[in-house]
């Protein structure tokens, strides 16, 4: 036992001797401050967005991110926000695990139903993003000025009149984007032209698409698809008197989906909608705004012009309209601000399921209804009617409550 205890000393000084002078060659080889370089300072200097406690807003135009498939691309670079992928278009926006209809979709005021029962069409997959001043996301429920639903939060799409210069009577503003992963591209262009007197003119193009990429394995997956939109507003902006008309369409067309039983070879979106305001001061009334809108969406899925059909040949075209409004009385009452207001909502939608060996594509095209199988939707129509009424009141230093700190 004494022996093999004097072994293991001996063998941990010599150990702790061998450290001991790589440590002190480790000493001798660092730099001496006569050595040390010194670097230019960097500053760097840009506006970034701020994320509150339950809500964020960012500016589509000038976002430094690879052409978007669609809103629900762009929104995934928000805090708290994913979404669901069934191909490489018609991404399903998710806020805190909530989605669909549990979300509020606002462009500009209107909102947009989807027309495929499989969701292909998502309401932030046809939303004019880009046509867009800012996209103010709200996460969880916390107002009631935005229409019916929205629990888990809502999208609102924002639009201002065009603010020309001085003896400038047009501006011109184009994009344009290229990913290599599956050949994306994305261009795009708005040009406006002031009519005088505080009218306007505005008109705005994107064209995107995309190709099937290859997974890692080298196998092709399919995701391509093709989409076109445009837009053109008449509007008036003087003397705290903003008015403004649009009619919009958007085109998706051969959109494949690699997770699904269908594909997309068509779907249209027209939009048309009236909104504005007008600033007061009449008493406590600050400020009347509202308006009126029309979607009218129609969706084709089936299993046979984009890919080898199999025993049976299925088309299901479908339709979804929605028609609403909103009026709203902005008030004030010292360090009280309050919204009155009104909004109405109704959505038609159909969906017939047409079948058929495949020799009978022809007869199924026709929408012959000795081949309809069954209805997905039928013919069914919601409609919805609320009042509101909502306040801020600003603290001041006396009504704010005393910060309370608890010590373990």
């Amino acid at each position: 036992m004494t022996f093999t205890s004097t072994v293991r000393l001996g063998a941990t000084a010599f150990l702790m001797s061998s450290l001991s002078s790589i440590a002190v060659a480790q000493v001798i080889e660092i730099p001496t401050v006569e050595e040390a370089i010194e670097l230019d300072p960097i500053l760097v200097k840009g506006e970034t967005d701020t994320a509150g406690a339950s809500s964020y807003t960012l500016v589509p135009q000038g976002m430094s991110t690879p052409p978007a498939a669609d809103g629900g691309e762009i929104l995934r670079s928000v805090p708290g926000v994913t979404a669901g992928r069934m191909g490489g278009h018609g991404l399903e926006v998710i806020i805190r695990g909530q989605q669909q209809n549990q979300l509020n979709i606002i462009d500009a005021g209107s909102f947009t139903y989807g027309a495929c029962p499989n969701r292909m069409d998502p309401p932030a997959a046809t939303a004019a993003f880009s046509r867009a001043d800012r996209v103010v996301v709200e996460r969880g429920y916390h107002t009631v000025t935005n229409g019916p639903g929205g629990s888990g939060g809502a999208v609102v799409l924002e639009r201002d009149a065009p603010d020309l210069e001085t003896g400038k009577p047009w501006e011109i503003e184009l994009s344009a984007g290229a990913a290599s992963n599956s050949d994306s591209t994305d261009i795009g262009g708005s040009v406006t032209f002031n009519l005088g007197q505080g009218f306007y003119l505005k008109g705005s193009a994107e064209a995107r698409s995309a190709n099937n990429y290859e997974d890692g394995s080298g196998d092709g997956v399919r995701s391509a698809y093709d989409q076109n939109s445009a837009g053109l507003t008449l509007g008036y902006a003087k003397d705290g008197v903003d008015l403004a008309f649009d009619i919009e369409r958007d085109m998706a067309e051969d959109v494949l989906y690699p997770g699904a039983g269908m594909d997309s070879p068509s779907s249209e979106t027209m939009v048309y909608r009236l909104r504005g305001g007008v600033d007061l001061d009449y008493g406590a009334l600050r400020r009347i705004e509202g308006n009126l809108y029309r979607t009218e969406v129609d969706h084709v899925m089936d299993n046979y012009s984009l890919r080898p059909v199999g025993m049976m040949a299925m088309r299901t075209p479908t339709t979804s309209d929605t028609t609403g409004g909103k009026l709203e009385a902005q008030l004030e009452f010292g360090a009280t601000k309050a919204k009155v207001g009104v909004d109405v909502q109704s959505n038609t939608r159909i969906a017939t399921v047409y079948g058929g060996m495949p020799s009978m594509i022809s007869m199924i095209e026709a929408e012959n209804p000795a081949l309809a199988r069954f209805l997905i939707w039928p013919d069914v129509t919601i409609a919805q009617t609320g009042l509101y009424a909502e306040t801020e009141t600003a603290l001041s230093a006396k009504m704010k409550p005393p910060l309370c700190f608890m010590m373990p």
